[in-house]
């Protein structure tokens, strides 16, 4: 683990494709889409619909407040569409190391300041540094 976010390139769903195509020709004029894949992939590698936005998203966010709410077991909570448990586990993993979370997977003092926050988990951390409480 690298304790860095980056951006993953991923094909679009059929849907979404078709939904481009007609976001080209606008309400005010016709327009035109240039895809830039073969009709093979499209039909091979194109899934009919984009799975659900917490499938595909940093779970760092959610799991903090989840865990701010009393929510101790992630693994068994009643998602409405299960993030992949990889991601979960890698999430997990993330907060430890930024010490929002202890061994036993408990939001500590950081974590619950973290959660309060708005802006991304490596810079909540940054400004609850001892090292920036001088400046």
């Amino acid at each position: 683990m690298t304790g860095t976010v980056s951006l993953r390139v991923n094909l679009i769903s059929k849907a979404s494709a078709h939904a481009r195509a007609a976001a080209a020709s606008g309400p005010t004029a016709p327009g035109m889409c240039f895809r830039l894949y073969t009709d093979n992939c499209y039909e091979t590698e194109f899934h009919d619909k984009s799975p659900p936005e917490i499938q595909r998203t940093n779970l760092a966010r959610v799991v903090l407040y989840l865990k701010s709410l009393g929510i101790r077991d992630l693994f068994n909570f009643d998602f409405m569409d299960p993030p992949p448990i990889q991601t979960l586990l890698e999430t997990l993993d993330l907060l430890r190391t930024l010490g929002a979370i202890n061994d036993l997977e408990e939001l500590t003092k950081d974590g619950r300041l973290m959660a309060e926050f708005g802006i991304d988990h490596p810079i909540r951390k940054a400004i609850r540094s001892r090292k920036f409480q001088n400046i």
